[in-house]
């Protein structure tokens, strides 16, 4: 097929142009040739569920081709190293993301930061898709190339339920990002998140644990007058430093 026609089928998979992706597939419109913006990316991304179903096969008679053009590459990534799974997780498009896992996805498909479909739901604070997940064992600690892991995402977005329920799931709160060296706690505290900065205390997140410099968050807390924090480390009983 033409370049035209692998250029119809990307538009009608962005519009949700059923129709007339059906017409294209039927006359063997690649729909691997996306230039890594494929058919399947988009119309996974904009939420086409009847879209994705075709391209992946599951609606193609008994005369389509099992390794054909005809099917789309599930695992196929954009210039990002992002999968349609990864971009339909993100928007919380469960249906979508099953029919996925289904075909095989890779759930823990990682882009060109590191991340995974988890980090992108917990990002988008897309909670139910996060649950769904979870269910399907994606990895709760998986880190990211800086160090950071969902949990870390979480709290830093403010996502206090995600952050609650992530908490309930086994979620180590002792991840550092490679940065700064700073945990959860640390994250939560600087930013001033304090219902989250509690939520860990009461999971036991530790209290004592250094930066990069080998400063404590009470340290820190003492020396910015951040007294909420400060007060709340020393009813934890974290170490007094030697100096401030």
């Amino acid at each position: 097929m033409s370049s035209d026609a692998s250029r119809r089928l990307l538009l009608a998979s962005i519009k949700g142009d059923v129709g007339a992706v059906e017409k294209l597939l039927a006359r063997k419109a690649d729909v691997n040739d996306g230039r890594k913006r494929t058919p399947l990316l988009c119309a996974a991304a904009a939420g086409h569920y009847s879209i994705v179903r075709l391209l992946l096969g599951r609606d193609a008679g008994d005369d389509g081709e099992v390794n054909g053009r005809n099917y789309a590459r599930v695992d196929a990534s954009d210039g990002d190293g992002r999968t349609s799974l990864s971009w339909a997780a993100e928007q919380g498009y469960s249906t979508i993301v099953m029919l996925l896992l289904k075909e095989g996805a890779n759930i823990e498909s990682a882009d060109n930061s590191g991340r995974t479909p988890l980090s992108w739901a917990v990002w988008n604070g897309r909670e139910a898709m996060v649950e769904l997940l979870l269910r399907e064992r994606a990895n709760i600690d998986a880190q990211d190339k800086i160090g950071w892991t969902p949990l870390l995402w979480a709290v830093v977005r403010r996502h206090e339920t995600i952050v609650e329920f992530l908490l309930r799931q086994g979620a180590e709160t002792e991840k550092k990002d490679k940065r700064n060296g700073w945990t959860p706690l640390w994250w939560a505290a600087r930013m001033g998140h304090m219902a989250i900065f509690q939520q860990l205390l009461k999971r036991k997140a530790d209290v004592n644990s250094k930066d990069t410099c080998g400063q404590t968050l009470l340290a820190w807390a003492i020396r910015n007058g951040v007294d909420d924090v400060a007060q709340l480390l020393s009813e934890e009983r974290a170490q007094l430093p030697s100096t401030i």
